[in-house]
């Protein structure tokens, strides 16, 4: 409570009293001390903006004192500038009706921010956002701090304007909880830097129909981190996979950071990351989705460790060939610890435009197949883990070279097989697991080469057997008189 304290003398005790007015010299005003009143009455909702206006004007932090009805705005929008900051008691019960937003965000320089309230947007308009960043304004907004807000019946909780110009920098959005939705809650077109999001739950699990829209999307970045963010749950409706639904959708920047980020049983992909460079990602996970559990396309230069995909087979709804992870247009990317488990598809697909890719002790189970190289996909790199139970471990039809994989339990060594000979000198190239190669000559060998480099110090004759290990993709030469006979092993 926004409370003072006396001793009370009879019982030798603290007693506690609700003030409902703030001293002359505090460093905050009370909303109530302009004539706000906490009834949850749409008639006052003109009395409770004009209050919160003549509030924020002081420059002081204006707090909402607690009633259990709460405070009714209306269809007003109240402007928070530089400097200015709005706190709940008690997370507060704020209503809305508003066809735009109930708090419209301008601040430059100074931090401003809003926290510890619960804003229900019932009956607000189809575009309305409960907190929504002005960056239709004629500056950035910037050093905003959003914290213990909960929200309901959002079309859209925290959102931003249009704009070719503006952005949004140096934001934190932290502790905050969207439910029952009325569309995706969480919005930035465009930022700068510094864009944080922690401790953050978007939770469909409320909503009585079906979700038909994302949770959380970020786009035009350049600096954004989320840490412990999940997007869960589908509504109450039948669960049918559709595409256009994704979790967490990141699209179009560079540097960002991820941890403990999951998206749990949405009806379409649980996250998609595209069109970004420098991503540092620790500990990301999806699990139940209807799709691909996490989609990476055009990513470069990043760095992933510890994710984890739990796919949705045996599941009502769950398309056919849907991958744990897929990657595409990829380049220059590390991959340890990845876990993929009950994929209807691939655990791991790798596919068009990919190229110098390394996944390491990579566990891929369960799934149609374990791991798949497709198209254009050259020089990835799977080296140690294991793929077991799969219903094929390792589809490998790509025509880019390079292309690894050894050391997986599960699948290396993959066996023996025949080798189909030509005419000398003959080039052989292993595939993407190491090889050994025996060879012999109706009527002999009289040289072998690799790398250009002679490695036979003498000829053989006739029928003489030659071993030959080869690494990934390693070529031999061998150059023979007679006929060519050869067999391979596949490590």
């Amino acid at each position: 409570m926004l409370s003072a304290s006396f001793m009370n003398n009879a019982t030798a005790g603290t007693v506690y009293k609700s003030i409902r007015k703030a001293p002359s010299d505090a460093p905050y005003v009370l909303i109530t001390d302009y004539g706000a009143i906490g009834d949850g009455n749409i008639a006052n909702a003109n009395v409770n903006a004009t209050a919160m206006a003549n509030a924020l004007a002081t420059g002081k932090t204006v707090k909402i004192p607690y009633t259990a009805a709460g405070y009714h705005f209306g269809a007003n929008q109240i402007t928070v500038g530089t400097g200015q900051i709005i706190e709940g008691e008690s997370q507060v019960l704020l209503k809305s009706t508003a066809t735009t937003s109930l708090f419209r965000l301008t601040g430059f320089d100074k931090t401003s921010g809003i926290s510890n309230v619960y804003i229900d947007m019932t009956g607000s308009g189809a575009s309305s956002t409960a907190i929504r960043f002005g960056t239709n304004s004629s500056a950035p907004v910037t050093r905003v701090r959003i914290s213990k807000v909960r929200f309901s019946n959002c079309v859209e909780a925290i959102g931003d304007e249009a704009s070719t110009s503006n952005y949004v920098v140096d934001v934190m959005i932290e502790d905050c909880l969207a439910w029952q939705t009325r569309g995706r809650q969480i919005y930035s077109r465009r930022s700068r830097g510094f864009f944080l999001i922690r401790s953050t739950i978007v939770d469909f699990t409320q909503d009585s129909a079906s979700v038909a829209w994302e949770g959380i999307r970020l786009e035009d970045y350049a600096g954004i981190e989320l840490e412990r963010v999940d997007v869960l749950g589908w509504g109450g409706g039948p669960r049918t996979y559709n595409s256009a639904i994704r979790g967490i959708v990141l699209n179009n920047g560079a540097a960002v950071w991820l941890t403990r980020v999951f998206s749990d049983s949405v009806i379409g992909d649980g996250m998609y990351i595209g069109n970004t460079q420098f991503v540092f990602s620790l500990s990301l996970e999806s699990s139940l989705a209807l799709g691909h559990g996490i989609i990476l396309d055009n990513i470069s230069k990043g760095v992933f460790t510890n994710t984890l995909i739990n796919g949705a087979t045996g599941i009502t709804g769950a398309v056919a060939g849907a991958a744990g992870l897929f990657v595409q247009n990829c380049t220059d990317n590390v991959f340890t610890n990845t876990y993929a488990y009950n994929c209807t598809g691939s655990g791991i697909y790798v596919t068009t435009g990919c190229a110098r890719n390394s996944f390491s002790n990579s566990s891929v189970n369960s799934n149609g197949f374990g791991l798949a190289i497709l198209s254009t996909a050259a020089t990835t790199k799977f080296s140690g883990g294991s793929m077991t139970a799969n219903t094929t471990p390792v589809s490998n039809t790509a025509t880019g070279t390079g292309n690894v994989i050894q050391d997986i339990t599960g699948y290396n060594p993959v066996g023996a097989a025949a080798v189909t000979t030509g005419g000398s000198p003959w080039t052989y190239t292993a595939g993407a697991s190491p090889e050994i190669l025996y060879y012999s000559a109706t009527s002999g060998i009289s040289a072998v080469s690799r790398g250009g480099v002679s490695v036979l110090p003498a000829a053989v004759g006739a029928n003489i057997p030659i071993t030959t290990v080869l690494a990934p993709g390693e070529s031999i030469v061998i150059t023979y008189t007679g006929t060519l006979n050869a067999k391979k092993m596949i490590h």
